[in-house]
């Protein structure tokens, strides 16, 4: 059986709608993103930099996903 902190986190991830969990999930991505892109620079480590770059944009994307989802009420 799950703690009941774990089973309040489930019910609410239940009820949150796709557009709404869409904007949480990309600004989260934009904020690893931004992380990893600085790490990078501080490490001078090309790769991780790019990796940082691309997921920050992709959470961008997700972001303005959820946005659509939710004027369309989906």
């Amino acid at each position: 059986m799950l703690p009941a902190q774990t089973r309040v986190v489930i019910l609410k991830e239940d009820t949150m709608k796709s557009g709404t969990r869409d904007q949480v999930e990309g600004t989260l991505h934009q904020v690893t993103g931004a992380l990893k892109q600085a790490a990078g620079k501080l490490t001078d480590n090309p790769k991780l930099n790019a990796t940082g770059t691309a997921e920050k944009y992709a959470g961008k994307a997700q972001e303005k996903l959820g946005q659509v989802k939710k004027v369309l009420g989906k």
